[in-house]
């Protein structure tokens, strides 16, 4: 079909050009299809398995050496704790579905919520139930005896003002699109309580996080219905790994995606090994984070552009370790601990019967504690002087670091402030024969149950699009 067209080129000239001088002896694959699936997350994954069961020819196209994404069990390491997703609601019925589908066992939650914390804020080491910071001229009054890790709480409101989010991005969304840290000192919060919260903050940066967005997100927890959590035998992994079967030879590991151009036939994709793909329609379920560095020639429209430009990603770093030794038990504190330094969050788990603790960097914290490892640095001597206990009471395993990962470039995403008003409606929608999945594009289901859900809209969006004999 004939279009106007609008190139968007991201990146510039001499870096496509680049991508595109490949050693003589580089395999020059070239495929062509009625569709292919950028990015084997769930979201891609689930979309191939629905196209294939429809009998529509499928290429799935991933850039790492296995599927999954930010879903990842550390097999490695015994009891085989989580690498990403690590709460699993029961109210996610697309994944309950698919596990019985693949018949993969569901088992009860082998995590607890913390009975309480072990704090150590602005120098000092203490119990969340012994908090006070009365002597403190910091922080507001109502303030002073709500333990840090309780301060956003204090805040949030207790009747949210949307039923639902099936009007996201309306006017009434936008009039909430405001950043957290501004919408906090409406509330009357001090900086001091502002830049506690923002120590622990499941986000890149209080000051830029929109407040729209998350109270989005606590609307559709408080809608998901939740009746509890459950694990996966073996992992969330094994999920991948039965999807993976199913797609079978439609999936080409290896292919990191470099272009992806749209024009009135179709839609050409090329990757950095040389394969190229000629497809009549697309579904790119790649983090825009990642997505942002391709070189991309689209008729995209200008708020699909500022989307993938806008919509950020929050750095995460986790770090495990053994513990050989009950730390708790030495300074009588609760087994977990928060903290306002780099190594941000510290769980204790039992995830296979093997005692480990969990820490969670995110934002600024996580890039801090990410360097420390890139520069050989223990990135537990943070905790360790944070508290003494646990020195000579952990052995270090590894660390996952999804901020600099190049197939992720951070753990989940989030709208910035302002960016609700400019493109929330774009996020999601199927623009020049290119649909979009991914958790980044839903707005009424949590976690990983999102990009199960957004894989099957997309494969919907196609299918009607292929049945209508439409392409790009």
């Amino acid at each position: 079909m004939h279009m106007n067209r609008r190139r968007f080129l991201i990146n510039s000239s001499s870096a496509l050009a680049a991508a595109y001088l490949l050693p003589a002896c580089s395999p020059q694959a070239r495929y062509r299809t009625d569709v292919v699936v950028l990015g084997a997350g769930f979201a891609g994954l689930m979309a191939t398995r629905l196209l294939r069961s429809a009998g529509i020819e499928t290429l799935l196209l991933e850039g790492n050496d296995r599927v999954g994404g930010r879903v990842f069990t550390l097999d490695s390491l015994p009891g085989r704790p989580e690498g990403g997703a690590t709460e699993l609601g029961k109210s996610y019925t697309e994944l309950l579905g698919l596990c019985e589908a693949l018949g993969i066992k569901t088992l009860p939650p082998s995590g607890r919520y913390p009975a309480g914390y072990a704090l150590f804020v602005n120098g000092q080491l203490t119990s969340d139930s012994s908090w006070s910071a009365s002597e403190s001229d910091q922080f507001a009054a109502n303030e002073r005896d709500t333990p840090p890790n309780r301060l956003l709480r204090l805040y949030l409101p207790k009747d949210l003002p949307f039923a639902n989010t099936a009007d996201w991005g309306s006017r009434d969304w936008a009039e909430q699109d405001i950043s957290l840290a501004d919408y906090l000192r409406r509330q009357g919060a001090s900086e001091a309580a502002i830049q506690v919260i923002d120590s622990n903050l499941n986000a890149t940066d209080i000051e830029t996080l929109s407040w729209a967005d998350m109270l989005k997100g606590m609307v559709v927890r408080r809608n998901s219905q939740p009746r509890g959590l459950f694990d996966v035998e073996g992992g969330l992994s094994r999920v991948s790994d039965g999807l993976q079967s199913e797609v079978g030879d439609s999936l080409l590991l290896g292919r990191r995606i470099n272009r992806i151009r749209t024009h009135s036939s179709g839609v050409e994709v090329g990757c950095d090994d040389g394969t190229r793909v000629q497809a009549r329609l697309a579904i790119c379920a790649l983090p825009f984070s990642t997505l942002r560095k391709v070189s991309m020639d689209t008729d995209f429209s200008s708020a699909k552009k500022a989307a993938i430009q806008g919509m950020q990603y929050t750095p995460v770093t986790v770090v495990y370790a053994r513990i050989t030794k009950n730390f708790w038990e030495e300074d009588g504190l609760p087994e977990d601990t928060w903290t306002d330094t780099p190594i941000g969050r510290v769980f204790v788990s039992r995830t296979g019967g093997v005692p480990r603790i969990r820490a969670f960097s995110m934002g600024e914290s996580s890039t801090i504690l990410d360097e420390m490892i890139r520069s050989k640095k223990d990135p537990l001597e943070v905790l360790y002087k944070a508290r003494p206990s646990t020195r000579g009471a952990l052995e270090f395993e590894t660390a996952l670091r999804w901020g600099s990962d190049p197939m992720s470039l951070g753990a989940f995403s989030h709208y910035p402030a302002g960016g609700v008003s400019r493109y929330a409606r774009a996020v999601a929608s199927t623009e020049a024969g290119v649909a979009f999945a991914g958790e980044h594009t839903q707005v009424a289901a949590p976690g990983v149950e999102a990009a199960l859900v957004s894989g099957r809209s997309a494969a919907q969006a196609v299918q009607h699009l292929l049945a209508a004999g439409k392409t790009a």
